[in-house]
């Protein structure tokens, strides 16, 4: 049965020094891409994490929709304040951090698919989405989507769609919390370097 994700769960579980550490959970949202835009308009800290239990918004590279049901998957973004002259970088990071967070977590090695996709046997499970500003060439900030299909079952995927989530592949319903938070460890490390 699809639970609620446990937000003081993941704060207890929470390693990181930036990241996450100012956390804003709604159960429905347009898209957390536009709750942390709209943050930034009132000097919203680097390391800001908004999740949304829900996405009716949700979006993807060239803004097409990107399928977020409720209480099954992680539909969440960061808000970063690199000093970069891409947000490409961040989406290399991004990907290869939460590639190793579900090789550790599931032992599933997922492709990783340029520019922004992470795909098991040609179905996509997550997605990543990296919404910059530039100023003299260097990154403002940067706004990181990501959506994972985490314990999403088979029937509720449009047919039509690509897709696949976690727990098909493993047989076994996924704590979205230790994703999260493994994901952010795993993610800031790559980031501070």
């Amino acid at each position: 049965m699809p639970k609620l994700f446990d937000d003081h769960n993941f704060i207890a579980r929470l390693r990181t020094k930036t990241l996450g550490r100012d956390f804003r959970y709604y159960r429905c949202v347009t898209s957390t891409q536009n709750v942390v835009r709209n943050c930034i308009a009132q000097n919203a800290r680097e390391g800001l994490l908004v999740l949304g239990e829900e996405q009716t918004a949700g979006r993807g590279q060239f803004s097409r929709p990107f399928f977020s049901p409720p209480l099954s998957g992680l539909w969440f973004s960061l808000l970063l304040k690199p000093n970069i002259n891409t947000a490409c970088q961040v989406t290399r990071l991004a990907m290869q951090a939460l590639s190793r967070t579900v090789l550790n977590l599931c032992r599933v090695n997922l492709e990783l698919k340029e520019p922004n996709d992470l795909l098991w046997q040609g179905e996509k499970v997550a997605g990543v989405l990296a919404e910059g500003c530039t100023r003299r060439d260097v990154m403002k900030y940067v706004v990181l989507g990501i959506g994972v299909n985490v314990n999403t079952r088979v029937e509720d995927f449009p047919p039509a769609l690509m897709a696949t989530s976690l727990k098909i592949i493993t047989n076994t319903e996924l704590s979205r919390e230790d994703l999260l938070a493994d994901f952010l460890v795993r993610f800031e490390q790559l980031y501070k370097n």
